[in-house]
């Protein structure tokens, strides 16, 4: 036995004894319908990846970090599987009982290719999805308010997914950017919306719509500096999305049919120990613009905070 493997046991042991008690509990979060991180190294730190690089799909939280990759490409692919129902108490016009959702999995692709062009810079193709979400009762627990006119099922689709071209550069040995257009495309449907056509004011353009399809156009933005050998900063800005509105559906979001992608800004800083580079800390802030994207239909802001502690074996 050398010298260095009582350590590396130890820092084994360590990952795995901390392994075991986060595995323990369940982690419950959720950015709104925003992702929370991509690609698997992203999602093994609970999302983080604005100050270090995490793989050709961290290029989606911080394009700067595209001239930290090797020319190399990477797909993934996320269940999105949140509890989905709803009780109705009885007494009312509504169906009394426990309403749950058919659907079970919300699926998410991403994947991307990242070039080097020379030893300060590259460019990358991406494609990652906001995720988005679907619901559908078999039953329309809303059919006592008009049985006349109200349809089976009762659900809602929407998706959102993300096509970037990014061009980073290494601006100084510590300092890199990264920028790109940003091109969106968003599908949405609706159906079992009938009791609500009194309250809107275009009810042929409520419910059953078929897919609406809407697109726009934003930029994405990133810088990553290194203070020292373990400590680097990182940040980043994906504009608001100035969607093209769902014209079959003007009838049921605000403003006839916009539904626009707010700005997202994500602060970070990363440390590795130079006596354990096995070991990454990293935190991360985050402010989705919701109150500012959209008017009427978006009127809160989103603030999470995240700590990581990635021991890596």
């Amino acid at each position: 036995m050398n010298r260095t493997e009582p350590g590396r046991l130890a820092a084994l042991a360590g990952g795995v004894m901390l392994t075991a008690i986060l595995g323990a509990q369940p982690a419950k979060a959720t950015n709104g319908y925003f992702a929370n991180g991509y690609g698997g190294t992203s999602k093994g730190m609970a999302g983080a990846g604005v100050a270090i690089p995490t793989g050709v799909l961290g290029l989606a939280q911080n394009p700067a970090t595209g001239t930290a990759l090797p020319t190399q490409a990477g797909i993934c692919l996320t269940g999105f599987q949140p509890e989905r129902g709803f009780s109705i108490a009885p007494g009312g016009p509504l169906a009394e009982g426990r309403q749950t959702s058919d659907n079970s999995l919300f699926w998410i692709p991403c994947g991307g290719f990242n070039y080097n062009l020379d030893e300060q810079s590259s460019v990358a193709v991406f494609m990652f999805g906001n995720g988005g979400m679907n619901v559908e009762y078999g039953t329309n627990p809303f059919a006592g308010l008009a049985p006349k006119v109200t349809t089976d099922p009762l659900g809602i689709n929407l998706e959102q997914a993300f096509i970037s071209l990014n061009y980073a550069r290494r601006l100084t040995p510590r300092l890199s950017v990264g920028l790109g257009p940003v091109l969106a495309v968003q599908r949405f449907s609706a159906t079992g919306l009938e009791p609500f056509a009194g309250m809107s004011v275009q009810p042929g353009a409520l419910t059953h719509g078929g897919d609406d399809w809407s697109t726009g156009l934003g930029m994405s933005l990133g810088l990553i500096y290194r203070l020292d050998s373990q400590w680097s900063l990182g940040a980043s800005w994906r504009s608001r999305i100035d969607m093209r509105p769902f014209e079959d559906y003007a009838g049921l979001f605000a403003d006839g049919g916009d539904f626009d992608i707010p700005a997202v800004a994500t602060l970070g800083v990363a440390f590795r120990p130079s006596g354990n580079p096995g070991l990454t800390l990293t935190a991360e802030y985050q402010r989705i613009f919701y109150g500012r994207c959209c008017r009427s239909q978006c009127v809160s802001a989103v603030f999470p905070f995240r700590v990581e502690f990635m021991p890596r074996v």
